[in-house]
């Protein structure tokens, strides 16, 4: 089980929050109040309107001032409305071996072709082994049309594949902050661009098999995904900001020794 925890709230099913004793404190406007530990908490997604519920806004802003990350969304949950981050993260090792690498032409190509075995293993997971790596992302594109058009999923497909999009905007955000990569910073930008053309190949292909699994798709199933698909966009980020920063590491410590 996972030390730390994402918190969800709908904004209109609250009346108040605030901090104390090293713990957020919320009252539920029909239900008992309930308390996260600061220490455990690991972002915090709002939906809907804030400004109604008491305190609410200034908590949360102390939140973000604690370096817990906090997004808001429309109640629906399918717009980003905004984030709040720290302006200054904590410096990670990944931040720092980022900076090296985009700044040195060797490290970069040894970044470059992480990142295509990374498009590589993906879509060997999806049993597309052959040609080159442009050659197997129109095989998948194919493959999706095909299995798609003939089980009548197009539209229920579009819908997962956008809130997947949605998902991995605010997730891929947040743990590059956590990884000490600031908001607007070039550097951040060029790396959440690549991981995020990555992740995309990912969802959809995690939608597919999702989707292989089962005969019919109602509602009950799609709401079951959401909650699915949020913590495997997660996981799989982690895993592979770990192997990024492992890989850069050991190349760091390769030339040390050269």
């Amino acid at each position: 089980m996972n030390d730390y925890q994402s918190l969800v709230l709908q904004a209109n099913a609250l009346h108040r929050l605030w901090l104390q004793d090293n713990g957020l404190r919320i009252i539920p406007k029909f239900s008992s109040e309930r308390r996260v530990p600061l220490c455990r908490l690991l972002r915090v997604e709002c939906f809907g309107d804030i400004g109604s519920v008491k305190d609410g806004f200034c908590t949360l802003l102390k939140l973000a001032e604690q370096h817990i990350p906090v997004t808001f969304l429309d109640e629906s949950g399918k717009h980003v409305r905004a984030q709040m981050y720290h302006p200054c993260p904590q410096t990670k090792p990944l931040a720092l071996w980022i900076e090296h690498c985009f700044c040195e032409q060797a490290c970069h190509e040894e970044y470059s072709n992480w990142l295509n075995n990374q498009h590589y293993a993906l879509l060997a997971q999806l049993n597309i082994r052959h040609g080159s790596l442009q050659t197997r992302q129109q095989r998948l594109q194919q493959h999706l049309e095909l299995y798609l058009k003939h089980h009548q999923l197009d539209h229920t497909f579009t819908q997962l594949y956008q809130q997947g999009k949605g998902i991995l905007i605010l997730v891929l955000g947040e743990q590059l902050m956590a990884h000490g990569l600031a908001a607007g910073t070039s550097l951040r930008n060029r790396l959440f661009a690549d991981l995020e053309d990555l992740m995309l190949y990912w969802i959809q292909g995690d939608i597919l098999q999702w989707l292989q699994r089962f005969a019919n798709i109602n509602d009950a199933l799609k709401r079951d995904f959401y909650s699915h698909q949020h913590q495997a966009i997660s996981d799989k980020l982690c895993l592979v900001l770990s192997q990024l920063q492992e890989m850069l590491e050991q190349y760091a410590l390769e030339q040390l020794h050269a």
